[in-house]
């Protein structure tokens, strides 16, 4: 065996697996970049969530007390006009207002879930993106690696002489498909 060969082999398989191992640290330092950014923005959306719940908390509270003012306003204008404000049309003025005020409020309180529940939920599937990112991150260097092994195996075949190299295998000759051909078969 030629020594100069096996040093080739050798530099050879070694530059492969550095170079391997070099796209494998790679793959993984951009995966991990990428969950981070991922992560940053299922936190910006945790926040929104939570954004949406605080302002419908302050609006549907802002509903009721425009509710109690309008009913305020309602009793000073039957007063005003002479009507008892405790009569039966005043009091009928009085429930209906209420119960608007009341509808206005659970409606504002029930966009504000539904808006957070999107923002929850596309932070879900970032998250969910982020850990896929570095399953792939880690898959690619995996692949990388065996890149490098495969390299040295590729390198190192010819020093093999598989399938005879000039000597005697010692198996059994069969024949090729060439070698049907060359018979008119």
């Amino acid at each position: 065996m030629d020594p100069l060969a096996i040093g080739g082999f050798i530099l050879q398989g070694g530059l492969s697996i550095l170079g391997g191992d070099a796209a494998a640290q790679a793959a993984r330092r951009m995966a991990a970049i990428r969950a981070s950014i991922l992560e940053m923005n299922a936190k910006a959306l945790d926040y929104s969530a939570a954004d949406a719940l605080a302002r419908g908390s302050f609006s549907e509270s802002m509903a009721r007390v425009q509710g109690g003012q309008k009913v305020g306003q309602q009793t000073t204008a039957f007063a005003n006009s002479g009507v008892d404000v405790q009569s039966g049309s005043a009091q009928d003025t009085y429930a209906a207002t209420d119960l608007t005020t009341e509808l206005n409020a659970r409606i504002i309180q029930s966009n504000a879930r539904r808006e957070a529940w999107g923002y929850t939920t596309k932070a879900q599937q970032t998250r969910l993106a982020a850990r896929l990112a570095l399953e792939g991150g880690e898959a690619q260097a995996n692949e990388a690696m065996l890149g490098g092994v495969i390299g040295v195996a590729q390198a190192g075949i010819p020093l093999l002489r598989i399938g005879g190299g000039g000597g005697d295998s010692g198996a059994p000759s069969r024949p090729g498909i060439n070698d049907f051909n060359d018979q008119g078969l």
